[in-house]
């Protein structure tokens, strides 16, 4: 599968180092492209300095940006987005136009957005209505840069709405009454519709017309392709199969040291 353009996503790999220093351990590791989670530790609004430290490690390296999370809130207490959140609206704007603004300097043109954790004090509607408009909101910023936001599943959280290929679909479907349909698209997790009992080889008959981004981990354990039972290698050449030509982010939790979780992947690739 030597056609397979694949991206390391740094918020789980090379954890053993610091973050700004994780670009330049991919490119050694032989990684072109790469990926980050929102980078700024839970800030919706870094420092211009924050921003420009990213931007030149990432430029030093010699890696591209493929893709990266909009603000979600604080991951380490368990916040999984907050697009549905109506009180989170302002924030989400503008971790948007710092996004934007270093998909610009960087060629980023995939902006994942996490949708949110149901809250118990606001009504499902309301906080699917708040979604709808932020989430047209940051397509239409994508779009000055023809970029495109992506809708993800989770899993993990029982209390996470976007769980199937198909309440994502819906998600978007919804938004695209306001832009235009190649602002906002699908990021097909395999680990996260594995996890919450989806086939996701069935999920590709329909998925496919919407997908834009594909993230990979083994099941269960979420660890490195060939680690467990979810037959990646297998998924991998049927997507390609259906005509995908995206990346595909390796996003598993290393077992030991990234490195030796590399050799598993590699191997099951025959990539060694």
């Amino acid at each position: 599968m030597d056609q397979v353009r694949w991206v390391a996503n740094l918020s789980v790999l090379f954890t053993e180092l610091p973050l700004l220093a994780r670009p330049a351990a991919a490119r050694a590791a032989g990684f072109t492209e790469v990926e980050y989670w929102w980078p700024f530790d839970g800030q919706p609004r870094p420092s211009q300095d924050a921003v420009d430290d990213l931007v030149q490690a990432i430029s030093a390296a010699e890696v591209q940006l493929t893709a990266m999370n909009l603000y979600a809130g604080a991951m380490a207490k368990g916040n999984r987005g907050v697009v549905s959140h109506p009180h989170r609206g302002q924030d989400f704007r503008d971790s948007v136009d710092i996004a934007i603004g270093i998909g610009s300097r960087l060629g980023t043109r995939l902006f994942n957005v996490p949708y949110g954790r149901r809250l118990t004090s606001v009504s499902e509607q309301e906080q699917d209505a708040a979604a709808t408009e932020a989430l047209t909101f940051a397509a239409r910023a994508a779009e000055a840069i023809d970029a495109t936001v992506l809708v993800e599943p989770l899993s993990g959280f029982p209390d996470y709405p976007v769980k199937t290929s198909r309440a994502a679909l819906e998600v978007i479907d919804r938004v695209r009454r306001y832009v235009d349909p190649a602002s906002i698209g699908f990021l097909l997790d395999q680990y996260h519709l594995a996890t919450n009992g989806e086939d996701v080889l069935a999920d590709l008959e329909f998925v496919v017309p919407y997908l834009r981004h594909v993230q990979v981990a083994d099941v269960p354990g979420r660890g490195a392709p060939g680690s467990g039972d979810g037959a990646v290698k297998r998924f991998v050449g049927e997507l390609l199969a259906k005509g995908y030509d995206g990346a595909v982010a390796l996003e598993f939790v290393p077992n030991g040291s990234t490195e030796e979780s590399l050799v598993t992947w590699r191997t099951e690739f025959d990539l060694t």
